[in-house]
């Protein structure tokens, strides 16, 4: 019987051990979280400033430079308060520029960040976080 109380407790804190272990390994750290938060809010403040752009232009920046178009002061006539919509274009919060694209002729658009990966697709904390637009 005392054997047997023995194993069971033993086999108990193993299965806790594992139990925290497993945890640890698996769950994104208040740090990724946040992070994921963060990217969550640029690519929303960029697809906000990209539609700003279009009602001043009447377009959606090309994909090539589109940062340069919300942030240049050239090239826009009377829209000069169109240009300068943003001084800089961060990276995401693992260090991986945005991507724009535009989608159905130049009508829609999406912003995405890749993730903790900086590769399409992923899960967790590199799962893509986009935002898809359709003006």
């Amino acid at each position: 019987m005392k054997k047997t109380v023995i194993r069971v407790c033993t086999f108990l804190v193993a299965l806790i051990i594992v139990g925290l272990a497993t945890k640890i390994v698996v769950s994104p750290s208040k740090k990724e979280l946040a992070k994921v938060k963060v990217a969550e809010s640029d690519v929303k403040i960029i697809s906000e400033k990209l539609l700003q752009y279009k009602r001043l232009v009447n377009n959606f920046p090309n994909e090539d430079g589109w940062y340069l178009a919300l942030k240049s002061k050239k090239g826009l006539g009377d829209f000069s308060t169109g240009i300068g919509l943003v001084n800089n274009i961060p990276v995401d919060p693992w260090g991986n520029k945005y991507i724009y694209r535009r989608l159905k002729s130049g009508i829609t658009f999406e912003v995405i960040s890749y993730g903790a990966d900086g590769k399409a697709g992923g899960t967790g904390t590199a799962e893509d976080i986009k935002i898809v637009i359709d003006k």
